[in-house]
């Protein structure tokens, strides 16, 4: 919040003409949602789920989630399994309807187990998602460039888009229903969850909350939906039409992207992932048994030097180490593997979940079983490569994960920069005080608020953090709070209330109207306070 003091002129405008403070590549939205089996336990978002109307992000928004789908539709067939509609062992050529058989090797039957766990030796080479309304995806498997012509199914690991399509098929032509409405029968409406496999299922005011996907430059890449339906939620058919009746079990796994068009909340997430740690279980209503949430989890396939892929093909991220242990669209963390780079979290608990990569948005959905602890998180705006990480994930990615704000950081860099570039030699950076979520959400368009000035007051309430700071001209006086987590550079400046010359500070942050025409620090965005040398 924003105290006033009773001074004369107190808050006056003292602004620079600046742009508002963001960075070239930083991510446009972030969001995060920690949870234990009881519930949430913490919640950040920042951002904008909408930039060019200014709507800022919230963890009810929903995104299209990228291939964290794949566990959930790895749930949907769970469900079936459970119900004898589908078994995971038999020849999926059987399910399908037709033969699934690698040309290479036509006496070695491919499982549905195979496919969720990507050892079907299928590849992404002739295409996955691209089959158009009233086509059939089984033409993609006479292209000799779907299949791994070395090595039989099975054995060999590669992460491949193109077995859940396949997947989904299956299970359109075991029960005769279109994929995205059986997963709301059999997934989402059981779980309460506001999702919806590209579009078709959601109602209109979820649709109004669609977060945008923008890409690593900043431009609109997905879902850049202005508050409306969609004219197609699928790939229209060859002649551009877009109706939907056409569709007919067992034909186009694929139309409703069950490898990654997921399109659900963080806070939706969330209680995906508290179900699975409950073995199943969620508000009373039972979606799994424990025995198959095990299933799921369980690695099929751990990395050995020879037996296996790494990393994901079609994304052109070809950082080695992020993939070493995998199950049924469930990947194990934190493999102690040399080679294996897959821990963001950095403390060597082997979480299971799935993360996500497309179009620009970063995802994870990420479990501590044993712990019976978790976390949702995406980014929007992140570039093509998982980037800039110690480990396999980007760097963004393993912030989120440690439950830090990438966005928060990035303000501070950009105000570090700012200062950096007029600050005289010796001074000290006090505090970087960061947002306060109660504050709301921050404007797109603030300008920058830079005062220099005399310390004249630090309160001493620990409680009531707050610092006055006079302005050069001497007749303005800047009021804000410091955050709690900065006691010990509260305390210093305390410390420096009426000593002797009087205390020089540089604060920096954005600014925001108040009543009267004034303006202070925004305290939903960051700030970053400096003590100048004596004599400046």
């Amino acid at each position: 919040m924003i105290r006033t003091a009773p001074l004369s002129l107190l808050l006056a405008i003292l602004l620079l003409p600046a742009a508002p403070v963001a960075l070239a590549g930083d991510p446009v939205a972030t969001v995060r949602v920690s949870f234990d089996r009881n519930g949430v336990t913490e919640v950040d978002a920042r951002g904008f789920a909408d930039r060019e109307a200014g709507r800022t992000v919230t963890a009810d928004d929903p995104v299209r989630i990228a291939s964290i789908s794949k566990l959930v539709a790895a749930i949907g067939v769970m469900r079936l399994v459970e119900a004898g509609k589908l078994d995971l062992d038999a020849d999926a050529g059987d399910l399908l309807g037709f033969p699934l058989r690698n040309p290479a090797f036509p006496d070695a039957p491919i499982t549905l187990r195979m496919l969720l766990s990507h050892r079907s030796s299928l590849t992404d080479a002739a295409g996955y998602w691209q089959t158009p309304l009233g086509g059939e995806l089984r033409s993609i498997l006479d292209d000799p460039r779907a299949w791994d012509s070395r090595h039989p199914p099975g054995i060999w690991f590669r992460y491949t888009n193109l077995n859940f399509p396949l997947v989904a098929q299956a299970m359109e032509r075991a029960t005769g229903e279109r994929f995205d409405r059986l997963m709301q029968r059999l997934v989402l409406e059981p779980l309460g969850l506001d999702a919806c496999y590209n579009w078709a299922t959601c109602d209109d005011a979820t649709i109004a909350r669609a977060v945008v996907i923008y890409d690593g430059d900043g431009e609109a890449a997905k879902d850049d939906l202005h508050g409306a339906r969609p004219d197609c939620p699928v790939i229209a058919a060859e002649d551009g039409s877009c109706d939907l009746a056409q569709w007919r079990a067992g034909e186009n796994g694929a139309l409703f992207s069950p490898q990654g068009g997921l399109r659900i909340s963080a806070n939706d997430l969330a209680r995906i992932g508290r179900m699975l740690l409950n073995g199943g279980e969620l508000d009373g209503v039972r979606i799994l048994s424990p025995d198959s949430v095990r299933a799921l989890a369980t690695p099929l396939w751990q990395y050995a030097p020879g037996d296996g892929l790494t990393y994901e093909e079609d994304t052109g991220d070809l950082g080695t180490g992020f993939f070493c242990r995998y199950g049924m669209a469930m990947q194990t963390l934190a493999t102690p593997v040399e080679g294996c780079r897959d821990d963001p979290f950095g403390d060597g608990i082997a979480r299971v979940g799935h993360s996500g990569s497309a179009y620009g948005l970063q995802s994870g959905l990420w479990l501590d079983l044993e712990g019976g602890t978790g976390v949702a998180w995406f980014a929007t705006g992140m570039p093509g490569e998982r980037v800039g990480g110690r480990s396999a994930f980007s760097a963004v990615e393993e912030a989120l994960a440690r439950g830090e704000s990438p966005l928060a950081d990035a303000c501070v860099a950009s105000l570090e920069r700012r200062a950096a570039a007029t600050l005289p030699e010796g001074y000290e950076r006090l505090a970087a005080l960061a947002p306060e979520a109660e504050a709301g959400p921050v404007r797109a368009d603030a300008a920058v608020l830079d005062v220099t000035g005399a310390l004249v007051h630090a309160s001493g309430d620990p409680e009531y953090m707050g610092l006055a700071v006079r302005d050069a001209s001497g007749d303005h006086v800047f009021v804000f709070d410091m955050d709690l987590g900065n006691q010990p550079a509260h305390e210093e400046l305390l410390g420096l209330v009426g000593s002797s010359p009087t205390a020089t500070v540089r604060v920096l942050g954005t600014s925001i109207p108040i009543a009267g025409g004034t303006s202070n620090f925004d305290v939903a965005a960051c700030r970053v306070v400096y003590l100048l040398p004596p004599g400046e």
